[in-house]
């Protein structure tokens, strides 16, 4: 779909850089009319409408964003930014400034005073996920199939205060073993863990109740999971705004296969402008991997090169991938404590490998953490060393999972209370803040029935949080997906139309002959790199589908002063207020409309 690139408007809303910030979130922004504010302030933009902090060295203000979309939907966004002393021009305010006010609307009701009405309400609630995030790992379905659809996604997002989020679906299904009963061939429970033993601890997973576990049901891959996500998404008929807050991710992926490849470039020809990425898709996971039913499952071992065909194959696309795979064993935790990790050197071999290298890779629960797979001893600096290493410089990690959450932020004390783990939680603020483009937030919330069930893991993070310096934290709450996942959308949107062509999929993904990309059973990760460098240059555009001519190298951009960013800025002002007045020329009788009453100072 097409989009309005540019915010359509922006309002200076100031704040002070002070420990009130917290509490000033609470409240609803209004526009500010200092004499010499720009309506359109632009983090770090001159503003002389904002108050000097000399604690922070600057100022913070809070910027109000309106995109409008082509379908006269809109999204508004409000952040606190903070400005460098001397008006300094500080970037993007979606990479640099706290998101704490959000609302997805259409321009008719904005021009009826829906954003000034709903504005306020629409904050996310600072007691559970701490203004607002983005979800980089979430399940809408379970392992039955039965789950969210996206509506009811979009309105538990704005409870919960989650901007945007991934859509990554079970790919598999939970059958039961032994007699059925009554259930049809249905299992009675969602969950590959009978409840039973949902809640065990750690520690009480000796091996007979593991082998109990996974004599309960057997997992069976369904690939049909990504149709289901694209028939649902169409169906809803989402305004550009609301469908601009999801990422639908590609699952249903037979990782063991050398097909694998070929199926995901399938599955992109079919549902053109849908998929952002790929997974959560899993390699080794405690209890999962053996009871999957099947043969040819992928392992970091002697049957890893189909998995890394296709890791290579998604970054060619531009899509990143999420991997769960975890650390270490339950078998090997019980036989030699948590020390050397069984599947680290592995992984690392695979994070370093030549196909992965050019592909975003995220790492979820925290590098390999899981229910029962227990966070090894001395994991941050194991992680360290991945995230220090410039082979690995692709690999980021999300935080997700509340199982997870629980083991970064808490501990057991002699009495067998949870307790904060001081320790950890310095540990591991100190790895995000040296480190803070290279982590996500994430729920891992499957089809919550209940927003405290998808807020769990936001809750839990606080203290960690909390610890984080501002840029590390806007970072993991927001500021990383835009980067690894929005700013992916227009890589693969570009591979879909240059290079997938419908001669494209008929003569080079399944014709025989010496035009195919196809090197026997897979795809060719090189030829399919040569064959879209090939297109985009034929089509004259960059990765991002954008004209090679209108893109300048930033090296050879000079640097902006204060006063060429102010002249930039209004000349930005004075093409929206064309776009606004045009938009808006039916209340030229009644007076100034109370969208620009809300959105322009002065």
């Amino acid at each position: 779909m097409t989009r309005v690139d540019q915010a359509h408007s922006h309002a200076a809303l100031t704040t002070p850089d002070s420990a009130e910030h917290q509490a000033s979130t609470s409240r609803p922004p209004r526009a500010s009319r200092s004499a010499g504010g720009s309506p359109l302030a632009s983090p770090g933009g001159p503003s002389t409408s904002a108050p000097k902090s000399s604690a922070g060295g600057g100022n913070r203000i809070r910027v109000a964003t309106t995109r409008i979309f082509d379908d006269l939907s809109a999204s508004v966004k409000v952040a606190d930014v903070h400005v460098p002393a001397g008006g300094a021009h500080a970037g993007s305010p979606r990479k640099t400034g706290e998101l704490v006010g959000a609302l997805t609307t259409t321009l008719e009701k904005m021009k009826q005073g829906d954003a000034a009405e709903r504005l306020p309400g629409a904050l996310a609630d600072k007691l559970t996920t701490g203004h607002w995030m983005s979800d980089s790992h979430f399940h809408p379905t379970n392992y039955t199939q039965q789950g969210m659809v996206p509506r009811e996604m979009l309105k538990m997002m704005d409870q919960v205060g989650i901007h945007r989020s991934v859509m990554a679906p079970i790919p598999t299904d939970v059958m039961p073993c032994g007699s059925h009963g009554d259930h049809n061939h249905i299992p009675p429970e969602p969950y590959y863990v009978p409840t039973q033993f949902a809640n065990i601890k750690p520690d009480e997973l000796t091996a007979e109740v593991e082998q109990t576990i996974k004599g309960s049901s057997h997992l069976m891959l369904n690939q049909q999971v990504d149709a289901d996500t694209a028939l649902f998404m169409n169906i809803s008929k989402l305004s550009e705004a609301e469908r601009d807050r999801l990422d639908p991710m590609v699952t249903g992926l037979h990782l063991g296969s050398p097909l694998s490849p070929q199926a995901l470039l399938f599955k992109l020809a079919t549902h053109p402008g849908m998929f952002t990425g790929v997974g959560e898709v899993t390699i080794h996971k405690e209890l999962v991997e053996s009871q999957y039913e099947g043969a040819r499952q992928a392992n970091l071992t002697d049957n890893v090169q189909s998995f890394k065909n296709l890791v290579a194959t998604a970054g060619v696309v531009g899509m990143p991938v999420v991997l769960h795979c975890d650390v270490d064993s339950t078998a090997n935790q019980r036989a030699n404590g948590r020390a050397q990790p069984e599947h680290l050197d592995d992984l690392k071999q695979l994070f370093a490998s030549p196909e992965t290298r050019d592909t975003t890779i995220i790492w979820a629960h925290c590098g390999g953490v899981g229910r029962f797979v227990q966070k090894p001893a001395d994991h941050a600096n194991n992680l360290r060393s991945i995230l220090s290493n410039p082979d690995m410089k692709h690999i980021n990690i999300d935080i997700s999972w509340s199982r997870v959450a629980r083991q970064i932020v808490l501990k057991t004390d002699a009495d067998g209370k949870e307790v904060p783990d001081h320790e950890s939680i310095e540990a591991w603020s100190q790895l995000i803040n040296d480190h803070p483009d290279r982590f996500l937030f994430g729920s891992d919330a499957l089809n919550p029935q209940e927003k405290a069930t998808w807020e769990e893991t936001g809750v839990l993070y606080k203290p960690l949080l909390d610890k984080l310096t501002p840029e590390a934290r806007i970072a993991v709450k927001t500021g990383n997906y835009e980067r690894l996942l929005v700013d992916a959308r227009p890589k693969v949107r570009a591979f879909e139309q240059h290079v997938l062509t419908p001669e494209f999929v008929e003569q080079r993904l399944r014709a025989s002959g010496d035009t195919r990309v196809n090197a026997g059973p897979h795809i060719d990760p090189a030829a399919l790199r040569a064959a879209r460098d090939a297109a985009f240059a034929s089509a004259g555009v960059d990765v991002n589908g954008k004209t090679l001519a209108a893109a300048k190298p930033a090296s050879a951009r000079p640097k902006e002063t204060p006063a060429q960013v102010k002249a930039h800025l209004e000349k930005i002002k004075a093409q929206q207020d064309a776009r606004v007045a045009a938009l808006t020329a039916s209340d030229k009788k009644s007076g100034p409309s109370r969208l620009r009453r809300l959105f322009k100072a002065s």
